[in-house]
Parts: C-alpha cells; sequence; structure tokens
C-alpha cells in the first residue's frame, strides 16, 4: 500500500492531508485565506469521486489551525466527514464570517459544536493523551493533551476567562519577539528551553500516526512537556527513543515549543517547518539549533529539514558557517505546488519516503 502526505501551504498556520488506501485524514484546516488553494481542491476532488475523509482532526481552537474549516463546511456540509474531533477549547473559538477571519465569543464556539454535534460527526468524548484509535491499517495514539492538566485548565477558564482573555491578548507565548536568523548554530545552540505559555497550545491534540513500517509525530501546537510525558508513558527513554520517520514541529518551530527532552526521547531524521516565515519570525532558528545539538538520531546520514515553503525567508536561515559546521540538509516544497509532498511504501523496511 502507498499513503500520501501532505502539508500544505497554508501560510503561518498547519493543514496536514493524509491519504491512504483504507484511511483518509485531515488535521487542521490553515486560515480561511489559504483553504481555496489548498484544501478546497483536495476537498472538490474526493466530493467529486464520492470518497470520504475518515477523520478531521481540529487540534485546537488558534486561527491558524481552524478557521478554513469553516468555509469547507458552509460549501461541502459535513457530510465529506465521517468524523470530527475537536476539543472544546476555553479560549474564544473562531467562527467563519464572509468578511473573513475574526475573533467570536464563546457562545458562537459552542454553537459551532453544537452544530457539529447534531451533524452525528462530532465526538462524544474528550480526546485525551492514551487513547488509541485503529483506522483501517492506520493506529492513532493521542499523545496530547493530558486529561488532568486539560480539566484543570478548563476548570480554571470557567472561573477566571477574562484573565485568561487578557493573558493571551498580551501574547504569554515564547516565541522570538524579533528573527534570530542571523544567529549562529553554535550560538543559539547554548540557550535554555523556556516553554511556551499559550492557554490555547496547552490544549492542542497531538498524535502519533503509524501504519506499517512508517510513523510520523503530528504535534499541531502541543508543548513538549505533555508529549515527554506521553512518550516515557509508553515505555521509551533517552536511551530508547521513540523513532519515527517524520516529526512535524510544534508550533511551526517555535522556540518555546520543542525542547532538548523531547529530542532526546524522540529518534527522527525528518523534521518538517509549516511555516511560510512571514509572520512571528517563525520557525525561531533556536529550534533548530536544538535539534542539531540535542537530536538522538544517531544514524550516519544528516538530518533533514523540511520545509513546505520556498522563499528568501526560509533560503537564508542558515549561513555557510552554519552549512559548513553541522551535519544537515534543507529542502523546499516546490513553488509550483501548493504543499510538501511525501509519498510513502509503508510495506518496505524501513519504509521508503519520497518527497517534493
Amino acid at each position: 500500500m502507498a499513503v500520501t502526505i501532505k502539508f500544505f501551504k497554508a501560510g503561518c498556520g498547519d493543514a496536514v492531508f493524509i491519504g491512504g488506501e483504507s484511511n483518509k485524514i485531515l488535521i487542521d484546516a490553515g486560515f480561511i485565506n489559504t483553504y481555496f488553494s489548498t484544501l478546497l481542491p483536495e476537498l472538490r476532488s474526493l466530493v467529486d469521486h464520492e470518497q470520504l475523509i475518515d477523520l478531521c482532526i481540529i487540534t485546537h481552537t488558534d486561527r491558524d489551525h481552524i478557521n478554513g474549516i469553516f468555509p469547507a463546511i458552509d460549501q461541502f456540509g459535513t457530510k465529506w466527514v465521517r468524523e470530527f474531533w475537536f476539543n472544546y477549547s476555553p479560549i474564544d473559538p473562531l467562527y467563519y464570517s464572509p468578511d473573513g477571519d475574526v475573533n467570536v465569543g464563546v457562545k458562537q464556539g459552542k454553537t459551532l459544536r453544537n452544530f457539529l454535534n447534531a451533524s452525528g460527526t462530532l465526538n462524544k468524548n474528550n480526546i485525551i493523551a492514551g487513547q488509541t484509535v485503529t483506522i483501517g491499517s492506520a493506529q492513532l495514539m493521542i499523545l496530547s493533551p493530558e486529561e488532568d492538566q486539560y480539566s484543570k485548565w478548563l476548570a480554571y477558564w470557567k472561573e477566571q476567562e477574562h484573565k485568561i482573555e487578557l493573558a493571551e491578548a498580551a501574547g504569554e507565548r515564547v516565541a522570538a519577539k524579533k528573527s534570530d536568523h542571523k544567529k549562529l548554530i553554535s550560538e543559539l545552540s547554548k540557550v535554555d528551553f523556556k516553554e511556551d505559555g499559550s492557554f490555547s497550545n496547552r490544549s492542542s491534540i497531538a498524535i502519533l500516526y503509524q501504519i506499517g513500517n512508517f510513523s510520523a509525530l503530528l504535534t499541531g501546537d502541543a508543548h513538549s512537556s505533555v508529549l515527554c510525558h506521553s512518550i516515557r508513558s509508553l515505555g521509551y527513554s533517552e536511551t530508547n527513543p521513540l523513532r519515527v520517520d517524520i516529526l512535524k514541529l510544534s508550533h511551526h518551530g517555535s522556540a518555546g515549543s520543542t525542547s532538548d527532552e523531547l529530542l532526546k526521547l524522540v529518534s527522527c531524521r525528518n523534521y518538517v517547518i509549516s511555516s511560510s516565515g512571514q509572520c512571528d519570525y517563525l520557525p525561531n532558528k533556536q529550534t533548530l539549533a536544538r535539534i542539531l545539538s540535542s537530536s538522538n538520531y544517531s544514524d550516519q546520514y544528516p538530518i533533514r529539514f523540511l520545509f513546505n515553503y520556498d522563499n528568501e525567508v526560509m533560503r537564508n536561515i542558515f549561513s555557510e558557517e552554519d552549512r559548513s559546521t553541522f551535519n544537515f540538509e534543507c529542502y523546499y516544497a516546490s513553488n509550483d505546488q501548493n504543499a510538501l509532498i511525501f509519498n510513502i511504501d509503508e510495506s518496505t523496511r524501513p519504509a521508503t519516503i519520497i518527497f517534493s
């Protein structure tokens, strides 16, 4: 069998489609304005061929992940998806407006949730770390969010909604205040990790997708500490790391989302960066430096950074000194494609991966 994974060009957002013979999964939908050039052609082809998406995962309610789902529902209804996963979030959900991307209140977010629920396609229980689901030949292991953290966070929000909104508005996220792309890897690799403080990212769903001999860690915007706890609970450690073929960097490669501990717990060669580089200076080069200095990947082949955009920002992240000192390669999605595309033969050992 063959599996195709597409990391769509969703600006500084996320939209990932997994297409296999026995399973089709959509993870997030990016912005409204990127939906029309990315997801719309994919969905229209599926609908025209009377094919269904088995599962649509809305990892959390940040608009760069969720907003594109609303024009999809507006155009196609919900019959194109067998099931939606969507955890209710304490941060104001976002709703589709003909005028574009807008923030709206919790009341409208509940309306969205109730609409999906009424369609019979929404998960009845929260999606929580530790759960495992089989779709066709693929297995999905939920690594984030954790139940205890999620419950406490939801209770806290109900009591202090206004404070949380102010915290989000103030931007309590650990990301660079300005671009760090001009700094050398050798300098950035010495910077201590400080975890992202975003409340909405704390609720993000993250999955380990496994089929045949292939596996991918698809993180949404999940916190490193939660991922580490889940990975350790599966029996993995620094001396027995989880081996995956692809790791999509959490929160578009922000400095506060990929810890040294996580990189010691996971052995991976291929790191995907879902970002245009046009907002929030993402990816932060500090994250890429941390991968090169802390990764548990020990094979002789160079680490790969795979960008779903090819532009001047991405091409100039690394200096000549960086490239001559550290063992890595960079690959960029073709400008005539709307996604970074992986074609995978999971039947070989190891799985055969071709990307473009």
